[in-house]
């Protein structure tokens, strides 16, 4: 079952994750945040997809930021949640939590970009006259 732990100023709370969780300063988002003016109207989602969750910014004014470990960056497109994973939206922060098991990945297989994971085949590349015998 995986869960928002929500903290901001005012409150702290535990939401169970749906299909499709949005957030926002209006009060039809799942959490709505209408008192933080750093929020857009409709800020950030929080969808199931695949084996996981997926969080995307929803093009707002003051961006969406994800902490992960000793890393944090912000959000553009869709990223890929993890147990543990700290998102920024305005002065909320929201923890990440998932019992369910984190499906494993072949790393190499795998390119992981801050905000995004690309997955594909690593290709060599020819360079000098190993690219001239092959052209």
């Amino acid at each position: 079952m995986a869960r928002l732990r929500v903290v901001s100023a005012s409150r702290e709370q535990v939401f169970t994750l749906t299909e499709e969780f949005t957030v926002g300063r209006l009060p039809s988002n799942t959490l709505p945040l209408p008192d933080d003016k750093a929020v857009s109207r409709e800020h950030a989602v929080i969808r199931r997809g695949g084996e996981g969750y997926l969080l995307k910014d929803l093009d707002s004014s003051n961006g969406t930021f994800l902490e992960r470990g000793d890393q944090k960056w912000q959000v553009s497109g869709e990223i890929g949640l993890l147990p543990g994973d700290i998102i920024q939206i305005g002065g909320s922060r929201l923890s990440f939590e998932d019992s369910a098991p984190v499906p494993q990945v072949d790393s190499a297989e795998t390119t992981s970009v801050p905000g995004q994971t690309v997955v594909g085949r690593v290709l060599p590349v020819l360079r000098g006259d190993d690219a001239k015998k092959d052209g």
